[in-house]
């Protein structure tokens, strides 16, 4: 398992890991962000916040916010 810091090469892969997570949840209605505002929060010169992301090979396998 190789962990990297969200950056612009990765954060989609962050971005589709909560949707799923709020599918199977069916928490949908509750995550109204879009790519480029979540994009926002994490790669801004201030950003809101920070995550990693654990990766098996090329598949990321979860998240840290």
């Amino acid at each position: 398992m190789e962990l990297a810091r969200v950056n612009k090469e990765n954060i989609n892969d962050l971005y589709d890991l909560n949707v799923k997570l709020a599918e199977s949840e069916n928490q949908e209605h509750l995550f109204t962000a879009d790519r480029t505002s979540y994009a926002d929060a994490f790669l801004a010169s201030t950003p809101a916040c920070f995550g990693l992301l654990p990766y098996e090979g090329n598949q990321p396998i979860g998240f840290y916010i």
